[in-house]
């Protein structure tokens, strides 16, 4: 912004919500918590890539009602905090892929929110 670079760490609660033209969404690899409701209710939403081995958490209804949200990739090895509702209401049969899949406190987190179907 303005010839400066940023380094982005997390993403506040609320940030996008409700965006209505945001269809992929690339989060960077220095965030290390995406907050609640940051991109609830971005409908048009198909896939997600969250690029950061960092993230340690993802607050509730983080991603709610993203109802075209079909993939989604998580790089993150350090990921420990799934809130509620996170993904609740995406595209029912979306496909998850990622490092986290290994640690099944996680990936049963993400079975009780929807039903994963790892690619």
């Amino acid at each position: 912004m303005g010839g400066r670079s940023y380094k982005v760490t997390a993403v506040a609660g609320l940030a996008f919500k409700n965006h209505k033209k945001a269809t992929y969404v690339v989060i960077g690899k220095n965030v290390k918590e995406i907050g609640s409701s940051a991109f609830a209710g971005c409908g048009k939403m198909k896939k997600l890539t969250i690029n950061s081995r960092g993230l340690k958490k993802i607050g509730s209804k983080a991603f709610y009602k993203c109802k075209d949200l079909k993939r989604i990739s998580i790089k993150s090895t350090a990921l420990k905090s799934v809130g509620k509702r996170a993904f609740k209401g995406i595209y029912k049969k979306a496909v998850g892929e990622g490092a986290w899949q290994e640690k099944s406190g996680v990936q049963k987190a993400f079975e009780e929110i929807w039903a994963f179907q790892p690619s």
